[in-house]
């Protein structure tokens, strides 16, 4: 295979954040909603440029279990090329028990 040096370091890396999520949550990329759905979803951008990050690129996770709604918030820290793996876990007491006295 011959790839020239020079195209490769023009183009820019693909940078990635793969999520685990609950597969009926809503998950806001920024502030912004994302349309993906799923329990395994997946970002990318070729935005960044050489050596640039994103620092405190903000996750928030939202699900509704019960008539509440619960939400959790991750923030990261990208770099250009990086691939993130995220699990973002509701656990099993937050989502199946609205009180938390109740016998198990």
């Amino acid at each position: 295979e011959e790839g020239s040096p020079e195209k490769v370091a023009k183009e820019s890396l693909r940078t990635s954040v793969t999520l685990h999520v609950p597969a009926d949550a809503k998950v806001f990329l920024g502030g912004n909603e994302s349309k993906s759905t799923g329990p395994v979803r997946e970002f990318s951008t070729t935005k960044l440029a050489n050596g640039q990050s994103w620092d405190n690129y903000t996750i928030r996770v939202e699900l509704d279990r019960n008539g509440q709604k619960l939400s959790k918030v991750e923030t990261l820290s990208l770099k250009e090329g990086e691939a993130r793996d995220v699990s973002i876990d509701f656990d099993a007491s937050q989502v199946a028990a609205v009180d938390s006295n109740s016998a198990r």
